[in-house]
């Protein structure tokens, strides 16, 4: 495609625009922030972007979502984690699904309205609602962009499971066991004030919400789920507690459920 032949670098008012979109930058060392600034620039000039229904979808809105996104695969080990990324598509608002889909009842779909988010499937785009990536920036409950792109992580192994790709066996196996073992205690309702009930849907979706746990609420997750947040820091190569406990942060129990989903 075309898009490949554009230059993947930053100019200068883009990286004077990162802290402002991601906060403080000091949690990341230089040859992170390099790392940082290079898959986000990959994002915003090697993909397509199109705006859903008239949307204005503006540059600066762009290089927010890119750069979000690009926090996901700073400690990876690929030279692009997000290769399975082709197209990103901002809606101005929430999204409605009216597909079936399953229900909790065994054999029964339906095909009642739901509200997203976000949407992504292991070979299309990814979909995001630009008034939610708003109201995260807003209130720091969660991130939309990085469930989204956490899915495309996931399916880096050409399935939706839950499991993305790893770099060894032994990784792979504790994974498989400490992730497996908490999404089963969700399923059968145990309470979790760190991971939305959403977590309990199947493994993809348990995997993305415990994505924006580890980003967004880092020291709840270590505190809650000490194995969860391990095998995290070994796949993702960076640490968030570690860092935030550096800047004096504490750890802060709340619901975080909400109405809407990203899928």
């Amino acid at each position: 495609m075309n898009w490949f032949r554009r230059p993947a670098t930053l100019d200068d008012s883009q990286r004077a625009e990162l802290p402002t979109l991601l906060g403080r930058l000091d949690r990341f060392d230089p040859g992170q922030r390099e790392r940082l600034e290079s898959l986000t620039a990959a994002l915003v000039h090697r993909r397509d972007w199109t705006p859903a229904r008239g949307f204005d979808l503006t540059a600066r809105m762009q290089l927010h979502v890119a750069a979000h996104a690009a926090v996901l695969g700073v400690g990876i080990d690929e030279p692009d984690p997000f290769a399975n990324v082709e197209s990103i598509v901002v809606h101005p608002s929430t999204m409605v699904d009216r597909r079936p889909r399953p229900t909790p009842m065994r054999g029964v779909v339906t095909e009642a309205p739901r509200a997203l988010l976000g949407h992504t499937t292991a070979n299309g785009p990814v979909f995001v609602s630009w008034a939610a990536v708003r109201r995260d920036r807003a209130t720091g409950a969660g991130d939309v962009v990085l469930h989204e792109f956490a899915h495309k992580l996931d399916a880096a192994t050409h399935l939706l499971d839950g499991t993305p790709r790893m770099d060894t066996p032994a990784h792979l196996e504790r994974w498989v066991r400490v992730c497996t073992r908490i999404h089963r205690d969700l399923r059968r309702g145990a309470p979790d004030p760190v991971l939305r009930s959403y977590a309990a849907t199947n493994p993809t979706e348990f995997f993305a919400v415990a994505t924006e746990a580890f980003f967004v609420r880092p020291l709840d997750l270590r505190h809650v789920h000490p194995d969860l947040h391990e095998v995290f820091v070994d796949f993702f190569g960076q640490d968030p507690a570690a860092v935030d406990e550096a800047r004096g942060h504490v750890v802060t129990i709340a619901d975080p459920d909400e109405d809407a989903e990203r899928s």
